[in-house]
């Protein structure tokens, strides 16, 4: 599979997705992974109209890897039909959610997309970790309705974890909803959003001041 990808085969997303995930796949290695984005890249609609059909047979393992593709692949998407990432939002295995949310956190953008989930319902996972993510796709969307279920679901989060992932989320969007105060029990996860950021600014400073430093004063001028 490899050597077609390399060797720019002609229609290489239809062959390359048909012989990675034909008749029973399994999960991939990382190579295998990294050879499936390769050949979807050039025709991501072929891979999405194969898990649009197959994706609720397919291993958990083979799912999160094919989400996780499809993760990476936002930019080049088209029209493509997606319901079945928003279906896997239900997958009774946890890293399959989890995998969903993150590959959907770069498709704000799509109507069909956002109509499909319910953002009334974003902090009723069982799982913390997946709340985290699903907060984190919310921060990420960043508009009035995505906001709005994140304050809400925020202000009910029972989970540590859970509440600093929404608490970062809150914290950078903070200018467009400079207004909204911080959720009631929030003051910690609030003050730890805050310090990872200033840290997260400091940290660029730095790597900017060595790059100024490594670039010669003179560099350009002749003589």
């Amino acid at each position: 599979m490899r050597v077609l990808y390399l060797g720019d085969a002609e229609d290489l997303s239809s062959t390359g997705v048909d012989l990675l995930l034909e008749d029973d796949p399994g999960a991939f290695s990382v190579f295998g992974i990294d050879t499936l984005y390769r050949v979807a890249e050039a025709d991501p609609s072929v891979l999405f109209e194969r898990a649009a059909a197959d994706f609720d047979e397919w291993d958990p393992a083979l799912q999160q890897q094919v989400l996780l593709a499809t993760r990476h692949l936002h930019t080049v998407v088209g029209d493509s039909d997606l319901s079945w990432t928003v279906r896997a939002l239900d997958s009774p295995v946890e890293r399959v959610r989890v995998a969903a949310w993150r590959a959907l956190d770069a498709y704000g953008w799509s109507p069909r997309i956002r109509a499909g989930i319910e953002l009334a319902a974003v902090g009723g996972d069982p799982s913390p970790i997946v709340r985290a993510d699903a907060y984190r796709l919310l921060g990420a969307w960043g508009d009035a309705d995505a906001l709005s279920a994140l304050r809400t679901a925020a202000a009910a989060e029972p989970d540590a974890r859970a509440r600093v992932a929404a608490a970062d989320a809150l914290f950078h969007n903070r200018s467009r909803t400079p207004e909204t105060p911080v959720p009631d029990g929030f003051d910690i996860a609030w003050q730890w959003a805050a310090e990872h950021a200033r840290f997260d600014a400091a940290a660029r400073d730095v790597s900017a001041g060595r790059r100024a430093v490594a670039t010669p004063a003179f560099e350009g001028v002749d003589g």
